[in-house]
Parts: structure tokens; C-alpha cells; sequence
């Protein structure tokens, strides 16, 4: 085994937030905080800023001095959790992921000058596929419905579909790390942003198969739309991925994809994504508190909810994530997941405020209570609202004009077994309306299978 010479050399290579131990809050992602480093480097830094929410199991102890790691890419930390120095991965120590928050003073971003995988830019890269076990076609339910209904409920055990099920992280082709979202085709295939890796990968539903579409990349989100075009968002922009044989590129469709800021034609932290029928975007532009919308080809976006500052008025967002454009019923209503507010707000078009539609109470897991509400999807049909409510480790179901939501997976504790979660994040349905859910800090994606009778 290999042993990572000094905290000194590991930080040369990465691109990350320093902090000062002392700090309250290191970044202006809540998932993050300070971790002090077991050895100072250059007298100066004592920590840094990382995921907070990564399970000791997934750890492994500091080598005997307690500087140094046995595992590459990974940097000795103290953890008072974990109650004991461990080694964490520095690609959770990311800038992208934990970004420097505005408020605290932080020590210089440390970035490596020679790397450009960094910043986003039009690159191309050529898949790599290889064989797993074919999971995911084995076990399936068949529904012929063409919307759910109010009384749907889903098998209460989740079956894991990509990663290796027991919590622990990885980079093999098989395995996840940290998984922010997932998304799905016409062919039922995969789309996962597996963000702590920098890659998105495509797991073939018909024979097992796993491919790298695209590497070394920033990736929060994945969005597939009527055409199977795919969309991820990063730090500052929304890129359109297109193939041509096995030669995958990507084109910048909203913001600037080397700067963030709070210009019409700049993002910072998106956090959710929409794509009509029309191609239009709709993005959650998370640290500007606002919703986007960018008309195909457009130089800049039009603001379509917030951007009144952060806070939790009617006209305001808090760090809004996960978004959903209803094309069928009230058409263009945006219904927006108020991540810090605990809440969803309906804002209709045109509408200078919002509307709570679930959430509003507080933070805290009561039925009435949303705790950091991450992803929604929404039955336009029978407005009833799906939603991955995060901190509380369950998926709701919130029926429309209900004062309390239902819980339809998770909401048990929080562990890697096959009825729990750890922080899930991104839902989707698949065709049969198979619930599958993105369980972030369990470095899987499960799937629930759809109850049939219960419709």
C-alpha cells in the first residue's frame, strides 16, 4: 500500500475551502463543516472544509502517527463523530461541493494550478463500459397506470440498483460516491450524477452494463428530457451533453461556465433543473435565492421566482434545490423546493410571490414538517406532490390542500438497510412507476417497487 507523504502534498493537489477549526460554518453549503487537519501545515491551516453527514463506516482509521493515509486521494482528519483521526476523501473536500461561505473568514482557496478538470469546460471523452450483475431487470412490477393514484403506495424495502448496498463509497466502475441525483430514459436506463467521483454514469437496465459519459466534471444534477437530451448542472452553469458514436460532448445552455455571479447571465450553486417541452430551462439558481428560466439560445435568464434576497417572506427563497414545471394543468407554475424556508413554494407565472403548498412549520420531523426538502416531482394531473425530504431520511407523498404529507419510504432511522436512508436526495419514476431514490451518504441508488393493488 501506498501512504500519502503529508497533509502538505495532499492539499497541493486538490482544489478545496481552508478554514480555521474555530469556524461555525465553513461553507455556504449546510452539508459541510470544518474538519481540523491532525498535523497543522505551514503553521497556518487547521482545517478543512469537507460533507459533513460521511458515515465512520465508510472511513478508515489514520495510519499510527496520525498524519498519515494509506489510502490514496484522502487526507487524516480529526472527527469527534467518528472519535477517532480517520482518513477522509478529499474529493468531498471539493471547492464545487463546499463552496467558501461569504459570512466566515476563511483561508485562500488552494488550487492546483496544473489541473484543469477544475473549472467545466467543452471537452470530450470516450466512454468506458464493463459488465456488472444485471440487478435491475430482474425484479420489476408491471403497472398499467397512466397516473398515480391518491391511495399509491410502493414496497416499504428498497432494492439496491447501482452501487454496492452497504454505505461504502468508491471510484470502480460499479461503485458510487456520494450520488447527488439520478434521472431516467425512454429505455429505462440510469443517468446518476456521481458527484464525489466527477463523473455521470449510464447504467444499461437490459444487460447490467455501466458507462462513463462524462469525467473529471462538477455535477450536482441530471435531467433527461422528452428526447433523451441530457442536462447537468454545476457550480455555475447548466451544459447539454450530445453524442456522436461514442465521442460525448457538452454545450453551456444556461450561465457562464467558468464564472458564478448574480448577473442575468451568471449562476451560482444550481441546485435543481427543469427542462420544458420546449427546451426551455428552468434552474434553481441556489446561492442568488432565485429561479431562472433561459429560453433556448438565450445570452441570459429571466428571473421567474426570489431574487429578493434570502429569506423566508413570500417573495423570497432560502438556497432553493429541486424545481418542477407543471405543462399540463396550471400551466408554467413552478413548484420549488425552499430548502432553508422547509418548505415548497407554487410561484405561477408572472406571480411577484409564492405559495406554501407543503412544509412552512418549521423545521422538524412531524407529518406537517419538511427538514431541508431537496427533490420534487409532481403529478400535474392530480397535483400530488412526491418530495425527498432530507434531513428527515424519508420521501413523502403531500396529497394537494393537505395540511400533512405521508411518508412512502424511509422515515425508520438512518443506516444503509434496505427500508432506511442516509440524507436521500434525487427521486424519479421509472415507466412502471417504480420509485427509485438517490440515497446520497449510502453511495446507492434504491428502488421501491410500485404496489399495483394499491390503485
Amino acid at each position: 500500500q501506498s501512504t500519502t507523504a503529508s497533509p502538505s502534498l495532499a492539499l497541493a493537489t486538490c482544489n478545496s475551502t481552508l478554514c480555521k477549526w474555530s469556524s461555525m460554518s465553513c461553507s455556504s453549503n449546510l452539508d459541510c463543516e470544518c474538519f481540523s487537519l491532525t498535523n497543522t501545515v505551514n503553521g497556518t491551516i487547521s482545517g478543512i472544509c469537507a460533507v459533513a453527514d460521511l458515515s465512520c463506516t465508510s472511513m478508515i482509521r489514520c495510519n499510527s502517527d496520525n498524519i498519515t493515509c494509506s489510502i490514496a486521494q484522502t487526507i487524516c482528519v480529526n472527527s469527534t463523530r467518528c472519535q477517532q483521526p480517520v482518513c477522509y476523501p478529499m474529493a468531498l473536500a471539493s471547492i464545487q461541493i463546499c463552496p467558501p461561505n461569504r459570512i466566515t473568514t476563511l483561508i485562500p482557496t488552494v488550487t492546483n494550478a496544473t489541473t484543469s478538470s477544475n473549472l467545466p469546460t467543452l471537452a470530450t471523452t470516450r466512454p468506458t463500459s464493463t459488465t456488472t450483475t444485471s440487478r435491475m431487470s430482474t425484479t420489476t412490477s408491471i403497472s398499467k397506470q397512466n397516473i398515480l393514484c391518491s391511495s399509491a403506495m410502493w414496497s416499504p424495502n428498497g432494492i439496491t440498483v447501482a452501487g454496492i448496498g452497504n454505505g461504502r463509497w468508491g471510484s470502480a466502475m460499479n461503485e458510487l460516491n456520494y450520488p447527488r441525483n439520478v434521472a431516467i430514459d425512454s429505455h429505462q436506463n440510469l443517468i446518476i450524477a456521481d458527484s464525489g467521483n466527477g463523473r455521470i454514469q449510464k447504467y444499461f437496465t437490459s444487460n447490467g452494463t455501466i458507462i462513463t459519459l462524462l469525467s473529471n466534471v462538477a455535477v450536482y444534477h441530471v435531467f433527461i428530457d422528452q428526447y433523451d437530451n441530457i442536462y447537468y448542472d454545476d457550480y455555475s452553469s447548466v451544459q447539454k451533453l450530445s453524442s456522436g458514436g461514442l465521442i460525448v460532448t457538452k454545450t453551456t445552455v444556461a450561465g457562464d461556465n467558468r464564472t458564478q455571479g448574480n448577473k442575468t447571465n451568471q449562476l451560482n450553486q444550481p441546485q435543481g433543473l427543469y427542462i420544458d417541452r420546449f427546451g426551455t430551462v428552468y434552474v434553481s439558481d441556489s446561492q442568488n435565492h432565485r429561479v431562472m428560466k433561459w429560453y433556448v439560445n438565450a445570452s441570459e435568464g429571466i428571473v421567474v421566482a426570489g431574487s429578493n434576497g434570502d429569506g423566508s417572506a413570500s417573495n423570497q427563497l432560502s438556497s432553493p434545490h429541486s424545481i418542477f414545471v407543471d405543462e399540463v394543468n396550471e400551466v408554467g407554475a413552478i413548484y420549488i423546493c425552499d430548502f432553508r424556508n422547509m418548505r415548497i413554494q407554487k410561484w405561477l407565472p408572472g406571480a411577484q410571490l409564492g405559495i406554501t403548498v407543503a412544509g412552512g412549520n418549521g423545521i422538524g420531523g412531524g407529518l406537517n414538517q419538511l427538514f431541508y426538502p431537496v427533490s420534487i416531482i409532481l403529478d400535474p394531473i392530480t397535483r400530488i406532490m412526491y418530495l425527498a425530504d432530507y434531513g428527515d431520511n424519508r420521501i413523502v407523498k403531500w396529497l394537494p390542500n393537505a395540511k400533512q404529507g405521508q411518508i412512502i419510504a424511509g422515515g425508520n432511522g438512518q443506516s444503509a438497510r434496505a427500508n432506511e436512508f442516509f440524507r436521500p436526495q434525487g427521486i424519479k419514476f421509472d415507466s412502471n412507476w417504480n420509485l427509485f431514490v438517490t440515497d446520497w451518504a449510502n453511495n446507492r441508488i434504491q428502488k421501491f417497487l410500485f404496489n399495483v393493488s394499491s390503485c
